[in-house]
């Protein structure tokens, strides 16, 4: 599956200062179909939580039915390439997970 994300249109990416390192990112679907991608500050870097947020959101995981844990170890176990075409903009290429 590969679908195109736009920052600042599909997709707004915050820097939030959590209330503890529980989490280290969030996704949240807005009411117009957006989403909003929190990233605790807490975290000394976000490579790992961007990812994982940005297969919720390439996958519409806040849409479908099924339970919560199926999203997560998908998120956590799916092979992700991101092709950015241009500022803003990425590419995501979502393989189907192994084993």
């Amino acid at each position: 599956m590969e679908r195109t994300l736009i920052e600042g249109s599909d997709y707004f990416v915050h820097l939030v200062r959590f209330a503890n390192t529980a989490n280290p990112a969030a996704a949240v679907l807005n009411d117009d179909g957006t989403y909003d991608i929190y990233l605790n500050t807490l975290f000394p870097c976000w490579d790992e939580a961007m990812p994982h947020e940005l297969i919720h959101v390439a996958e519409d995981h806040h849409l479908i039915c099924v339970a919560i844990k199926d999203c997560e170890e998908r998120a956590d176990h799916g092979k992700m390439r991101v092709r950015c075409t241009e500022p803003g903009v990425v590419s995501v290429l979502i393989s189907p997970l192994l084993g």
